[in-house]
C-alpha cells in the first residue's frame, strides 16, 4: 500500500485497439521483466504477448477465450489453461475458503469421471441400470 502510485496506473482506452497500442507502448518503453495477462483478451492478446517477448520479459498469460489457447501457447514462457488459472489464484493466496472450494471440485470431478468409466463399463457388459436409472 504504501508503494501505491495511482500514475502507475493509467486508463489507456475504452478501445480494444486504443488499449493494445497503449499496453504495447507501456512495455516497450518501461521494458518489464514480466508480463502477466489474465482475463479476456481476444485478437489483441497476440500483439501484447508479443512484444513483452520481444522486450524479454517472462510471460505467463491466461485466456478465457478458447480460440486464444493457441496462440497464447505460442507466445508466452507460461500458460495457464481453463480452471488453473483460479486454481493458481487459490494457491498464491492461500486462502482456506478458496483452497477448499478447489478441492472440492477436483472431488467432484473425480466422483464424476469414475460414474462415467463404471457406467461406459456396466452398459458394455449389456446392464441398462444407469439407463433406467437416468430415464426415470
Amino acid at each position: 500500500p504504501e508503494e501505491y502510485r495511482p500514475e502507475d496506473l493509467p486508463f489507456l482506452s475504452g478501445q480494444q485497439y486504443a488499449y493494445t497500442g497503449g499496453v504495447v507502448g507501456i512495455l516497450q518503453r518501461t521494458r518489464p521483466g514480466a508480463c502477466i495477462m489474465v482475463g479476456g483478451h481476444h485478437s489483441e492478446a497476440m500483439n501484447i504477448a508479443e512484444t513483452a517477448v520481444l522486450v524479454g520479459a517472462i510471460t505467463i498469460t491466461s485466456g478465457t477465450y478458447v480460440s486464444n489457447v493457441a496462440v497464447l501457447a505460442c507466445a508466452s514462457d507460461y500458460i495457464l489453461i481453463g480452471e488453473e488459472t483460479p486454481a493458481a489464484g487459490a494457491y498464491l493466496s492461500k486462502d482456506p475458503a478458496q483452497r477448499a472450494s478447489i478441492r472440492c471440485q477436483d472431488i467432484y470431478k473425480g466422483i464424476s469421471i469414475a460414474l462415467i468409466i463404471l457406467g461406459s463399463f456396466v452398459l458394455t457388459l449389456g446392464s441398462n441400470f444407469f439407463v433406467q436409472l437416468l430415464s426415470s
